[in-house]
């Protein structure tokens, strides 16, 4: 009989020993996974703050160009006022603008 638990505990301990390797393993595994997801997470919010900035960027842009014509407009109107006040008084008549 001690033959049979020694052989009993040497298959118990050398099964213990494979289950722990696997388990060290599989933890590895997971936590190698794990790092990859946080990777991944960061460089998808990095490309997405860097794509809003360019959107703000484009949008900087665009406001600045609506400016510049809104002001080409309003020097434009300033002139046209000018012209038609000046049509209206030489033919003697008054604009209200």
């Amino acid at each position: 009989m001690s033959k049979l638990t020694a052989a009993l505990l040497s298959a118990f301990v050398s099964f213990k020993r494979v289950s722990a390797s696997l388990a060290a393993r599989i933890h590895s595994f997971l936590i190698d996974l794990h790092v990859a997801s946080l990777e991944a997470m960061v460089e998808r919010a990095e490309a997405r703050a860097a794509r809003l900035f360019r959107v703000a960027d484009y949008h900087s842009a665009a406001h600045i160009e609506a400016t510049t014509v809104a002001q080409a407009a309003a020097l434009d109107a300033q002139v046209v006022t000018a012209k038609a006040l000046a049509d209206a008084a030489a033919a003697g008549a008054t604009l209200s603008v």
